[in-house]
């Protein structure tokens, strides 16, 4: 049989996925009773580069290489792993990667202190508007539905689940809203139960989750609404945000600055903390289905923030804020990056709350036809 060989780090996706830079952890498995060797190599326009030298060790999803990128020039790259056993047969697994900054494709405004966002099956965006008590539907065209008014209080956290139904964390009025697919309200959740409500996510039966601010842990619903339990608990300070991918619960703890994971309400994994220099003030997040992680961070004065990407063994990846290449690309900055969402083509959005406005970066935005609002 020929060799096994499954690159898991960095993530093979589209658009902002494929971004890297520093220095970047390679991790694999390669398996084959009878290995021969293996090598690791970078490309640019298909002239490759050894990064890593034959050897005939199996290795099961370890770090194998380290890609220093620092000092690269903008632009697209080919990783490739290519393992041979002894009788010649030969298995490649790679990735494409982008270096430097993504482009700026829109800049959405005539909004007035953002917060979280997120998006629909349709690609439509959705953004909390704190300053207007509102949730803005819009198709980045110029289309625009508010939901909400009259009926919310500086909402923090938006979600839409797969049937268009809205969710609103009505942090001024300690509740989660329940908005149809029309916009109309069907349900109140968590009064009582919950205290300036902020990041909302849902897991696959349709429980809620919703990070309980001043008490300090997240507050579990399940899909009639009812109250079934607090996760973390003693533990989190905080919290702000949450996602729920691959089975796991994710948590930023603006206190002790960190992205706590939790399989259940079991704290798994820890990125960043006190001691830690990785993160600042982690405010929003995504998860996707690999365990990969997008942040928006944050200084502790919460101006001039940056977009993270984690890998899903803790592993920085890519750092996007003031860095050169964004600056000569597009003189543009967060300010206060609180909400953060990524579309079907592999696009980063981020709403910039200071600056009242959602940046839209990648290679080019879904067509009408798939958003109309």
């Amino acid at each position: 049989t020929d060799p096994l060989v499954i690159l898991h780090s960095p993530y093979k996706g589209d658009g902002f996925w494929r971004f890297v830079s520093g220095k970047v952890k390679i991790i694999a498995t390669i398996k084959d009773a009878n290995l021969a060797w293996y090598k690791v190599e970078w490309s640019k326009a298909g002239i490759y580069t050894l990064l890593k030298d034959m050897t005939s060790s199996e290795e099961n999803e370890k770090q194998i290489a380290e890609w220093d990128v620092t000092n690269y020039a903008d632009g697209e790259y080919t990783l490739k792993i290519t393992a041979r056993d002894m009788d010649g047969n030969e298995t490649v697994d790679e990735a494409f990667i982008n270096t430097g900054a993504p482009d700026l494709l829109k800049t959405v405004t005539g909004l007035r202190r953002p917060r979280e966002i997120c998006l629909d099956a349709q690609n439509r965006l959705y953004v909390a508007e704190y300053y207007d008590n509102c949730v803005k539907k819009m198709d980045l065209y110029g289309g625009v539905v508010e939901i909400g008014n009259g009926k919310i209080k500086g909402p923090r956290g938006v979600l839409v689940d797969a049937e268009g139904n809205i969710f609103v964390s009505d942090s001024g009025n300690h509740q989660i809203r329940k908005f149809n697919a029309a916009g109309v309200l069907v349900a109140s959740i968590g009064k009582g139960n919950i205290t300036d409500p902020r990041g909302l996510a849902m897991d696959m039966q349709g429980n809620l989750y919703s990070a309980n601010r001043y008490k300090n842990d997240v507050r579990v619903f399940n899909s009639s609404g009812v109250f079934t339990g607090s996760i973390g608990t003693g533990y989190l300070r905080l919290p702000e945000d949450t996602a729920y991918a691959g089975g796991r619960l994710y948590v930023t703890d603006t206190t002790h600055s960190e992205l706590d994971i939790f399989n259940g309400k079991t704290l798994v994994m820890t990125i960043g903390g006190d001691a830690s220099t990785k993160l600042r003030r982690p405010k929003t997040i995504y998860a996707n289905a690999n365990g990969d992680v997008l942040i928006a961070d944050t200084n502790t004065t919460g101006y001039h923030g940056r977009v993270v990407k984690f890998d899903k063994y803790g592993n920085e990846v890519y750092s996007f804020k003031d860095i050169p290449e964004f600056t000569k690309k597009n003189t543009y900055y967060f300010g206060d990056p609180c909400g953060i969402t990524v579309d079907i083509l592999g696009n980063l959005y981020v709403s910039d709350t200071t600056k009242n406005r959602v940046l839209v970066f990648g290679k080019s935005l879904p067509p009408l036809a798939m958003a109309p609002v």
